[in-house]
């Protein structure tokens, strides 16, 4: 009996080893939405990415467009509205001038109470866009303007294969609070990106609940502690699986 036990438990102890290191979503922050929510999320916007061109799929827009990616994302779409930016090495990248951008969600959660909008990419002068993103909704008949909360701008120094340098990135969180709005159909995230400004990734989030997200961008030695902490949880129950 305690033998089958010890079995089920080491099981179930790799199981959860390996839902940690697979098939997880490349979270930019854990905004801790609860409720019933809905995820997207755009991994990388290099060239490298599958990029439609032409006209776009719901608006007339001809231009680049990018549906979401990531594992368990919805069908939002990022589309480049007007402006110069391209599908750089690194990012969605423009040295001619700024660009207008706007992600559009047609199928949001029922009773949507928040969006929440994050976006990876690099500085130009300490900023990455030439306003806060507005939010506007059902076609655009409704403009809620800029986000109702802001998470303070975290800035990592990474190295960039692609261009030989070290590039300085932004990752910032832009939330609205939508509760004492109904019958929201569609909305629309839109933002200007300055020159020299190269957009990497980024997530969008919607839920029917609403509350402040703590947006806490999840930190890589906290990530791998997680990890640590479960297979040494493994190895001890192994070593008593042994002993037994």
């Amino acid at each position: 009996m305690k033998t089958n036990q010890m079995k089920r438990k080491l099981a179930g102890c790799l199981m959860l080893a390996s839902m940690l290191t697979t098939g997880a979503q490349a979270l930019l922050v854990n905004t801790g939405l609860v409720g019933i929510t809905e995820y997207n999320g755009w991994t990388g916007m290099s060239s490298a990415a599958a990029w439609g061109t032409g006209d776009a799929p719901v608006n007339a827009y001809d231009t680049y467009y990018l549906h979401s990616d990531d594992a368990g994302s919805g069908d939002a779409v990022f589309y480049r509205v007007s402006g110069s930016h391209f599908p750089a090495g690194s990012g969605m990248y423009s040295f001619m001038g700024t660009s207008e951008f706007s992600i559009e969600d047609y199928s949001p959660v029922a009773d949507i109470e928040t969006v929440i909008f994050t976006m990876k990419s690099s500085l130009y002068d300490g900023e990455w866009a030439s306003v806060a993103p507005t939010l506007s909704y059902n076609g655009g008949t409704v403009d809620l303007g800029a986000a109702d909360f802001v998470s303070s701008q975290t800035i990592t120094t990474e190295y960039v294969a692609a261009i030989g340098s070290d590039v300085d990135y932004s990752v910032q969180s832009y939330q609205w609070d939508l509760s004492g709005l109904s019958g929201i159909t569609d909305y629309t995230v839109t933002f200007t990106a300055l020159t020299h400004v190269s957009l990497v990734s980024m997530q969008l989030e919607s839920g029917d609940t609403f509350s402040v997200s703590p947006a806490v961008v999840p930190e890589p030695s906290t990530y791998a502690l997680g990890i640590g902490v479960v297979v040494i949880g493994c190895a001890m129950l192994r070593r008593r699986k042994q002993k037994a």
